[in-house]
C-alpha cells in the first residue's frame, strides 16, 4: 500500500492501481479531517482543549477516539473494543507502527518527503492484509499529526 499527497492537505491510500481511501484537512493548520473508506465516510475532530485528544465520527455517531499518551503515542479505541497504539518505532528513524492490543505490529508506516513537490508521502507494511482501511487512515491521520507537532524533524534523516 501507498499513501500520496495529492496537494498540502490531500492524501490518497491506494493499494496497486486500486484507491482504497482518503484523507482531505478542512483548512490549513486545522485538525479537523474527512476520511473516506471505501464507500465510508467519516470525520475527524478535535475534542480536547490542548488539540491531543480526537474523535471519529460516521455521520452523528462516534466510532472512535484517540489520544496522545505522555509517552507520545496516540491511542486509538474503536467503540467496538477494538484498541491499537500508534507510535515511533524508534529514536533513529522515521518509521511508525500501529500495535494490537497484545502489542503485535499490525501496520508500518515509512513516511517519504520529496524535496521538488515539497510533501510527503507513505510506504504501508503489515503481516497480514488489512481488512480495517479506517484504520490506515487514522494512522496516516497519527503520523501527520507527528509530523507537524515534531515541526517536520522527525522525518529529517529519511
Amino acid at each position: 500500500m501507498k499513501v500520496t499527497c495529492t496537494d498540502s492537505r490531500n492524501f490518497e491510500l491506494h493499494d496497486g492501481a486500486e484507491k482504497l481511501g482518503s484523507l482531505s484537512y478542512k483548512k490549513w493548520f486545522s485538525y479537523s479531517a474527512e476520511l473516506e473508506a471505501g464507500k465510508e465516510h467519516y470525520e475527524v475532530r478535535p475534542t480536547g482543549l490542548l488539540g491531543a485528544t480526537f474523535a471519529v465520527y460516521k455521520g452523528s455517531e462516534e466510532v472512535a477516539t484517540f489520544k496522545m499518551n505522555w509517552k507520545g503515542q496516540m491511542t486509538l479505541n474503536f467503540k467496538d473494543g477494538q484498541e491499537y497504539i500508534f507510535k515511533r518505532k524508534s529514536m533513529l528513524n522515521s518509521k511508525y507502527v500501529i500495535e494490537n492490543a497484545k502489542e503485535q505490529e499490525v501496520i508500518q508506516f515509512i513516511p517519504c518527503f520529496d524535496w521538488t513537490k515539497f510533501k510527503y508521502s507513505y510506504d504501508i507494511f503489515y503481516n497480514d492484509k488489512v481488512k480495517n482501511i479506517l484504520l490506515v487512515l487514522l494512522g496516516m491521520y497519527c503520523a501527520n499529526y507527528y509530523i507537524a507537532i515534531s515541526g517536520g524533524a522527525v522525518t529529517a534523516s529519511v
